[in-house]
């Protein structure tokens, strides 16, 4: 598995923004945005993600769902580009994952 994330873009600001809501109190929202700082020389990128999800099954004591889930996660990026055949990225992330049994 190859994991590759987006880049800040360098040339112009771009963002994206996702809502999926689905039964079973199923949420997914999603946002990204990409700021340049100084044109074609350093940008930013920022992404957040948030999901909940109630379970497929219910206690048969207590009536409550469960083998839910819930999930919160952010990254920021720094890109710099002095030259044409320099280019670094700096990443921080940050994830919570929270599992009912």
């Amino acid at each position: 598995v190859v994991y590759t994330s987006k880049r800040p873009n360098l040339e112009q600001v771009e963002g994206s923004a996702s809502l999926e809501v689905a039964s079973y109190e199923s949420y997914d929202a999603r946002a990204a945005v990409s700021i340049p700082l100084v044109q074609d020389k350093l940008a930013v990128r920022i992404n957040a993600v948030y999901s909940e999800f109630d379970g497929f099954y219910r206690n048969t004591t207590t009536g409550n769902r469960i083998g839910g889930d819930e999930f919160v996660g952010a990254s920021v990026a720094l890109r710099f580009k002095p030259t044409d055949s320099a280019d670094f990225t700096l990443r921080a992330s940050y994830s919570e994952d929270q599992i009912e049994s």
